[in-house]
């Protein structure tokens, strides 16, 4: 499989793989009402799935030993359990580890079947093999779905609101909020081959989604990591990426729908920092336009909206 392969493109790979000093102790071992899965207890998985009111489906023999699917069942079936006892708090702590432990067993497991994930692209709809077939069904049942990474490469992840459905009413209401912002993200893919997939209109979504989880939550410990997920959209919305560019080099000239598109964003929103940044970057822009030589432009037009995101996050969320 590809090395690069992220389950989670950047920066929001941050979202999930948060780690912390335990403040609180929990003793895993002995609260845990646990199931050990074996080969044999086909039954009681079924039965497990079926509680949860996933469709039940019998393990394609290829997956009923996996040791990192079965990893991924049993930890489900441990926060259950843990999540009952605990107050919002303890659980926000049980997110930060289970999330890394689910999330650590299916990049095991991605990692085990690249016969489908590096030859899926290969296969026209119709000549799938069976079995592959019955593997991506069966997962989609425990919420791991088969994506498109670009470049013809594949990954299984974990359904876009996988987390947020697991913690939705247990955690406290910053990290709640944290992870239906990030739910929403990930309803569709933003990047394929270095370009931007999504329409800007649903940048402008995005980036005002996690302005507001800024202004609202100026103390929650997921504060830090929402400021860069917001810089990271605010720059591919002013900047692009490396083959979805928002102006023409050799011109110095903003492409005229990106620029209407600014327009629109800063008469539709005039209280949000997002639209005084933008209303900078264009200002910005023009005068580099016009005083830079070329060795400058494109690096200066690149650290300027580096300084000014530093700087108004800085300013505004302290």
């Amino acid at each position: 499989m590809k090395n690069k392969i992220l389950l989670y493109a950047l920066p929001v790979i941050q979202v999930l793989t948060l780690s912390c000093k335990k403040d609180l102790k929990m003793d895993t071992e002995t609260q845990t009402d646990s199931v050990t899965f074996v080969d044999s207890d086909l039954e009681r998985k079924i039965h497990l799935r079926n509680a949860k009111n996933k469709k039940a489906i019998f393990f394609p023999d290829s997956l009923n030993s996996d040791i990192y699917i079965q990893n991924i069942l049993k930890l489900e079936n441990e926060l259950d359990s843990l999540l009952r006892k605990k107050s919002s708090l303890e659980a926000n702590l049980l997110y930060e580890d289970y999330s890394q432990e689910l999330i650590a067993n299916l990049t095991s497991f991605n990692f085990t079947k690249s016969d489908i994930l590096d030859n899926y692209v290969n296969y026209p709809p119709n000549e799938i093999p069976e079995e592959w077939k019955k593997q991506i069904e069966y997962l989609k049942t425990l919420g791991i779905e088969l994506v498109y990474e670009g470049e013809g490469y594949y990954s299984f992840q974990f359904k876009h609101d996988y987390f947020y459905q697991l913690f939705k009413g247990k955690v406290t209401s910053d990290l709640e909020t944290f992870l239906n912002n990030y739910a929403e993200d990930s309803k569709v893919v933003f990047q394929v081959d270095a370009g931007i997939v999504v329409p800007w209109k649903e940048i402008r979504k995005r980036i005002l989604r996690w302005e507001k989880f800024i202004i609202d939550n100026p103390e929650s410990r997921y504060n830090t990591t929402a400021k860069e997920v917001y810089a990271f959209y605010l720059s591919c919305y002013l900047l692009g990426m490396e083959n979805t560019r928002t102006y023409e080099a050799k011109t110095r000239e903003i492409y005229p729908e990106i620029k209407n598109d600014y327009l629109l964003f800063i008469s539709g929103n005039p209280n949000s920092f997002s639209t005084e940044l933008t209303k900078e970057y264009l200002e910005y822009f023009d005068y580099a336009a016009k005083n830079l030589n070329n060795d400058q432009f494109e690096q200066e037009i690149q650290q300027h909206v580096i300084d000014i995101l530093q700087e108004t996050l800085n300013y505004k969320t302290n």
